[in-house]
């Protein structure tokens, strides 16, 4: 019976899950396109469907259609899995590996709380009824798996305690250990379960029921082994396709936001609350986070906070971040000091759907608003230098730079002149250290012999009948030779499958050059031998190795003279 891994690769082609995320287009008999992974101009993204591989010769990331949805999305390998055999129409109820992972047991208690609430709030009318209030449908509580951790101590504790440990629920957040014992982390809250991309729950946010004056409106998973708060948006795993179709991503504040919106069709949306929006694409452990998955979905982000003054400062926070990473930023203005979902109940989807055609670029937006704000003229200035040129200046594009200059040049009244002059003064924020790793992630500079190595490789990954080969490659190049380009190549067989790289030559040219190189490692050797033996004033050494020298000279000679010739 052939495993999940193999029934999803037999139903789906790369070409048709990577083009779930950017565009290809033919070349020869492989695809190419402009890398995901970083801007770039010309393409050299590749992607080969006899081999199932792809690689980004930008980047130097290559694999197959697992490890590009695991790049893509942010996820681990049973991630990926999960979303390719949903694609596939693959089931993995019976795919149970023999050993359970650590995380593997993490997330079935993560899915195992997120049915107790589930349970919880079943039973419980009066919350069901406020959450009937807030407009959400009995359809839409089930899609988005709300649930209810009532007041009480240990009433999650109590339902799992005998199937998981005191540790393992402490270390996904569930529950706090002290002195005194357990108890439940969320009590009397409406929960909402946080997945990845995948569907897979790894945190919740807990919304208080009854305001008791004490308590944070909001208590939301810690940081855990499945969890880290800038690597997800809440409502990313429904929304990643609606992303792709729309060509942008609405951010909102609250789950409430989000789950109204997706209610009402608006479901290219997500929400920062119970998460953090990062400021990079790729974390400390080299995770793809919220921003760095988006950002490959859509380079378009509207943002729709609450229009109070949290709200805007959250605004400014999270453009100030799309910019500074080549993100394309709208801000929709709210009015009414309403957030999304107040604003949908009251007004409709008509006039959300107009909010959003409105949607001004982050630039202009803040412009106006603070021409609509100032007091005098000169405050319009100040706060135009201080909250406005910072963004344009993050701009690539000096066409863009001048558009925005001369736009607020007249929303100002300020001359072109004087914007010019106090932008060149503003250093541009630095990209975090994660971004800059991830763009300057390209492949070292190759050494001679590396090359070579690259060049015999190459030829053996294409053969349509590499064993035939490899003996013959063993023979020029030696058994030793063979196993070590074997273990230092055996992950990277995506780089080798595109026939049209300059590596890729014909094998007689890459065994001569094999055999060059292996005969000018010799030379040099020689050459450090006789050195050594004349400083010894060891005559008859030295004279024996100038003859080995000479012979090894006139073998280089004849290699060099084959290799401009057709023999």
């Amino acid at each position: 019976m052939f495993s999940p891994v193999d029934q999803i690769k037999e139903r789906l082609n790369i070409v048709d899950v990577v083009s779930m995320y950017m565009t290809l287009t033919s070349a020869g008999k492989n695809y190419k396109g402009k890398s995901p992974f970083k801007q770039e101009r010309t393409p050299s993204f590749y992607v080969s469907p006899d081999k199932g591989l792809y690689h980004c010769f930008s980047t130097g990331k290559g694999g197959d259609m697992f490890t590009f949805v695991q790049e893509m999305e942010g996820l681990d390998f049973k991630g990926s899995l999960k979303v390719l055999a949903d694609k596939a129409g693959v089931s993995l109820q019976n795919f149970n590996p023999k050993e359970k992972e650590e995380k593997d047991k993490l997330f079935e208690i993560m899915e195992e709380a997120t049915k107790v609430f589930e349970g919880f709030l079943s039973k419980n009318e009066e919350v069901k009824l406020y959450i009937k209030n807030r407009g959400i449908e009995e359809s839409t509580v089930k899609d988005f798996r709300i649930g209810y951790a009532p007041d009480g101590w240990r009433n999650l504790y109590d339902k799992l305690k005998d199937k998981y440990s005191d540790k393992d629920l402490a270390l996904v957040g569930l529950v706090k250990k002290t002195e005194k014992g357990v108890y439940d982390t969320f009590r009397d809250r409406i929960m909402f379960p946080i997945c990845d991309s995948s569907g897979r729950v790894i945190a919740f946010s807990g919304r208080i029921f009854k305001d008791d004056g004490k308590s944070g409106k909001y208590v939301n998973s810690p940081d855990t082994p499945l969890f880290n708060k800038s690597d997800v948006l809440f409502g990313i795993d429904k929304a990643k396709n609606y992303i792709r179709k729309y060509n942008f991503t609405t951010i909102v504040e609250g789950q409430f936001d989000v789950i109204s919106l997706h209610q009402a069709g608006f479901k290219n949306t997500v929400a920062v609350s119970g998460t953090a929006l990062a400021d990079g694409l790729v974390g400390k452990d080299k995770q793809v986070n919220n921003l760095g998955v988006i950002k490959r979905l859509s380079n378009n982000v509207v943002l729709a906070f609450d229009s109070d003054t949290a709200g805007i400062n959250a605004a400014k926070r999270s453009a100030h971040i799309g910019m500074a990473l080549g993100m394309d930023v709208k801000i929709v203005d709210i009015t009414e000091g309403k957030d999304p979902a107040d604003f949908l109940k009251d007004f409709g989807k008509d006039a959300w759907s107009k909010i959003l055609r409105e949607a001004e670029h982050v630039i202009v937006f803040y412009a106006k608003k603070i021409k609509q704000q100032a007091k005098e003229e000169r405050e319009v200035g100040r706060r135009i230098k201080e909250e406005v040129l910072p963004l344009i200046s993050e701009l690539e594009s000096e066409i863009e730079k001048s558009f925005f200059i001369k736009k607020i040049s007249e929303l100002a009244n300020i001359s072109e002149s004087y914007i010019v002059s106090d932008l060149q003064k503003i250093k541009k924020i630095d990209k975090p250290e994660t971004e800059k790793a991830e763009e300057k992630q390209k492949p070292k500079n190759q050494n001679t012999e590396e090359v070579i190595e690259k060049e015999i490789w190459g030829i053996y990954v294409n053969k349509e009948k590499p064993e035939e080969f490899k003996e013959k490659i063993i023979k020029i190049v030696g058994q030793k030779n063979f196993d070590l380009m074997e273990e230092k190549y055996k992950d990277k067989e995506s780089e080798f499958i595109f026939g049209e790289k300059d590596y890729i030559i014909g094998e007689k040219e890459a065994f001569k050059n094999f055999e060059h190189q292996n005969i000018r490692k010799k030379i040099l050797t020689i050459k450090e031998e006789i050195k050594k033996a004349e400083e010894l004033g060891d005559e008859k050494r030295a004279d024996e190795l100038t003859k080995e020298l000479d012979d090894l000279g006139k073998e280089k000679d004849v290699i060099n003279n084959s290799r401009y010739s057709n023999s």
